[in-house]
């Protein structure tokens, strides 16, 4: 069964302000990130969808359940990383998702069986007999990853889960999303752009409370196009006033700039290069924000 994830006319407000203006949305199995700049409203939905907020107006279902209604049910199908967690470092691995798979409900005879399936998922096993205070920010990262999955969750939200890992955890991070995404909807928010390019089905952007995208990254990528050029010092001056100027760097002979223009107005000798998500991204806010 697919699962699906319906959100209807949710507004919510947070300490007298709208953190959250007509949200309406329809999500299935897959990766989904979640951008916006601070303030956007990303961590009031993040908290509705996994019970921490109540919803007042509008309307959550998940696989037809509706929120509010059946919160136990919701939490048994609902796996959450919140940015940092935390871990009783003086148990092992082991015995911490034993205890999360009592609390949400898995069978005593399915228990070790399935720890086992979650934890080979994640690639944990060496590290499962050990305290979980001896591991790094990287095992960590994926002991949280396993706790989420306990009990077959059908939606799991992850907030910034590569904040505080090195280049090579977060590429094992990435390496584990399509595996994680199978049989669940996996909503992820963060402000590293470069980790969900090539791993995310569909992307939505808030600002303010309100949606601004919601598609595919494909598509919102092919809406921009990106060149590069280098110019002496004296035009670069005369470019940042001109142009909308994403990136650049000192070169040899002057200012390597990267840019976004059509090919009606692109400079003299420019390359047009592969737009990357965070060019994309990075285009559309400072439109949205001007």
């Amino acid at each position: 069964m697919i699962n699906k994830l319906e959100i209807r006319n949710l507004n919510f407000n947070y300490k007298n302000k709208k953190a959250l203006d007509n949200i309406n949305l329809t999500l299935t199995d897959g990766v989904v990130a979640l951008l916006g700049p601070n303030g956007a409203g990303k961590s009031t939905l993040m908290r509705l969808l996994v019970t921490l907020y109540e919803t007042s107006i509008g309307e959550i279902e998940l696989n037809n359940i509706k929120y509010s209604k059946n919160n136990e049910k919701i939490k048994a199908n609902v796996g959450y990383i919140p940015q940092d967690f935390d871990m009783y470092n003086n148990i092992n691995g082991q015995e911490y998702l034993e205890f999360v798979a009592k609390m949400r409900g898995v069978s005593k005879n399915d228990l070790k069986k399935h720890i086992q399936k979650v934890v080979s998922k994640v690639n944990l096993d060496k590290f499962i007999n050990n305290k979980i205070g001896t591991y790094s920010g990287g095992v960590k990262r994926r002991l949280g990853i396993a706790q989420a999955l306990i009990g077959d969750s059908k939606l799991i939200v992850m907030d910034e889960p590569t904040v505080g890992l090195d280049p090579e955890q977060r590429n094992e991070f990435r390496r584990l999303l399509p595996e994680i995404s199978k049989n669940s909807i996996v909503l992820i928010s963060t402000h590293i752009v470069e980790d969900i390019q090539f791993n995310c089905d569909k992307l939505i952007i808030l600002n303010q409370g309100k949606i601004l995208y919601d598609g595919t990254i494909n598509k919102f990528i092919d809406m921009v196009e990106v060149y590069s050029v280098v110019v002496s010092n004296d035009e670069f001056e005369y470019l940042e006033r001109n142009i909308d100027i994403i990136d650049y760097r000192r070169v040899k002979d002057g200012v390597q700039v990267k840019y976004i223009g059509k090919n009606t107005e692109k400079l003299k000798d420019s390359l047009r290069i592969d737009t990357t998500l965070q060019d994309a991204y990075i285009n559309f806010l400072h439109k949205e924000l001007k």
